[in-house]
């Protein structure tokens, strides 16, 4: 069915490809593709599955499946001899960024769709087959065979190119988390602006992780900041550096004591960003770590594959060059295992409840059982962590270059900043070096106008020039808004949005998102 707000989606035609033999086979009834799919010992991709269509195919389950489930989403499971996957953990974007067909949705209603049912199964739901097939099988290929991005990425670094960030404990990682922070996002000038320049940098993670960052145990600590990777200081902050506050990461303006990495307090340092500083701790590391080999392959390949044409292929290889570095401070007491059994089942010793979907509960067990199990009862000394230092290291790299780049455009003229990128008010001339380069910034256009509401909440008007020439720049996180509509909250409108379709949970029935919208700064 169509999404439609109120009403809950069912399926009314399955579709499966195989794009070695060619066979294209459809279904009528989800028994009978289950059925089907059910016997053959066979991979089955479904883009976004895990939350949509698996919610579907629940009740065919046998008893103690074991699923992966990753902050909600089943990534894979078991049906028969059928191991089913969700491509989004593979490709964390939209089919239609690959390629989708249009269609009219209205064509899906049931009171018309038998009369147009040969036009709905070809072209449309075979391309939409076809098109994720040629992506899975490319990407099975050239990237690796296993669930999600993440550990395709780290397993190709390893096995593939010889470059292994090790393992360490939580001893380790408990010690360098503290240093570990994400993008920085701020508006610093929420409004309606005149004259607004964007610019963002050319792959900056990627470049990052070229640069050489601490790894394995050996370190020392003292108080001389010079040469050292990580610096925890008390001093008097004018936005240079992050802390964790109530409502996410902020960059405040106040004394504090602050964990950085030595690429904030230099560039802080040089822009004069912080006074009357107390050096607590230095950390130095023998070794270090570069990725240049794994950057460069994807970032070759993908300059190859877009030359030459291949979609599918720069597609992938831009996914793989973002994929990495995130892995790396990955704490596995975060994740549980699950398993799903009939209502009413008796839960065993370790397990818990952790949600019920129809007929059927889904059972958890924390990671730490399992990985008590597998290391013993000292998981403090296990070797069960990656490397959150070197993780926090490229993170603090790329948001220092975000640092120099407002500071030599001057704080005053930045309407806002987004990780990798900024918007810049004015018609003077901007003190910004363009590259073509991997970690250059970039130049995207100027609007005529801007309205910022806060983070992640901004609309421009069409751009005047730049490669997007006549597009306009779009975010609303959480929402799908019209420029128009972001215009209207940022002056002081409230705006209802809902979702058309539905929110589908293990832990709940399907849902309808409705939002009251205003701007938050």
């Amino acid at each position: 069915d169509p999404f439609k707000f109120g009403r809950v989606p069912e399926p009314f035609l399955w579709g499966a490809y195989n794009g070695a033999t060619e066979e294209f086979k459809t279904f009528r009834d989800t028994i009978d593709f289950i059925f089907w799919a059910s016997e053959k010992n066979a991979f089955f991709y479904a883009h976004n599955g895990g939350k949509f269509d698996f919610m579907f195919l629940l009740q065919f389950i046998g008893e103690e499946t074991r699923p992966q489930i990753i902050n909600g989403r089943i990534v894979e499971i078991k049906i028969g001899e059928a191991t089913f996957r969700d491509s989004y953990a593979i490709m964390p974007t939209p089919l239609s960024a690959y390629t989708k067909d249009d269609v009219d949705y209205a064509l899906f209603e049931a009171d018309v769709r038998e009369q147009y049912m040969d036009d709905i199964i070809i072209p449309y739901l075979k391309s939409d087959c076809v098109y994720l097939w040629e992506m899975v099988s490319e990407y099975r290929e050239i990237a690796g065979k296993r669930n999600t991005i993440a550990s395709n990425a780290l397993s190709f670094c390893k096995t593939r190119l010889g470059v292994d960030p090790g393992k360490t404990n939580k001893i380790y990682d408990d010690q360098f988390r503290a240093y570990y922070f994400g993008g920085r996002v701020e508006a610093f000038k929420p409004g309606i602006h005149k004259h607004a320049s964007i610019f963002d940098i050319k792959s900056a993670y990627p470049r990052a992780m070229m640069d050489n960052h601490p790894t394995d145990y050996y370190f020392y600590n003292d108080k001389n900041p010079e040469g050292a990777h990580f610096i925890t200081l008390n001093c008097f902050s004018r936005g240079a550096f992050p802390r964790r506050g109530k409502q996410g990461l902020e960059f405040p303006t106040d004394r504090d004591t602050y964990c950085v990495t030595h690429w904030e307090y230099t560039t802080a340092m040089k822009h004069g960003l912080i006074d009357d500083i107390e050096i607590l701790d230095c950390v130095h590391f023998e070794n270090e770590i570069s990725f240049e080999p794994y950057v460069t392959h994807w970032y070759n390949y993908k300059q190859w594959a877009e030359d030459n044409g291949y979609k599918a292929k720069r597609y992938i290889a831009k996914i793989m060059l973002n994929s990495l570095y995130g892995k790396l401070a990955q704490n596995p007491f975060n994740y549980s295992s699950y398993k799903i059994v009939p209502l009413g089942s008796d839960i065993e010793d370790g397990w818990f409840l952790s949600e019920q979907y129809g007929d059927y509960e889904i059972h958890g067990r924390d990671a730490a059982q399992e990985l008590e199990e597998k290391h013993g009862d000292d998981l403090d000394t296990a070797p069960i962590f990656l490397n959150v230092a070197t993780a926090a290291s490229i993170t603090g790299y790329v948001r220092a270059m975000l640092v120099d780049a407002i500071y030599n455009v001057g704080r005053d003229r930045v309407a806002y900043c987004d990780t990798d990128s900024l918007i810049v008010l004015g018609k003077k001339k901007i003190n910004i070096e363009l590259g073509k380069n991997l970690g250059a910034w970039d130049y995207e256009g100027q609007a005529a106008e801007i309205a910022i509401g806060g983070k992640k909440l901004y609309a421009s008007s069409p751009l005047l020039d730049g490669p997007d020439k006549g597009k306009r720049k779009i975010a609303s996180k959480g929402a799908k808004l019209s420029a128009n509509e972001i215009t209207r909250l940022v002056k002081g409108e409230v705006i209802t949005w809902t979702n058309e379709a539905p929110t589908f949970s293990l832990a709940k029935p399907p849902s309808f998102v409705v939002r009251k919208l205003r701007a938050t700064a």
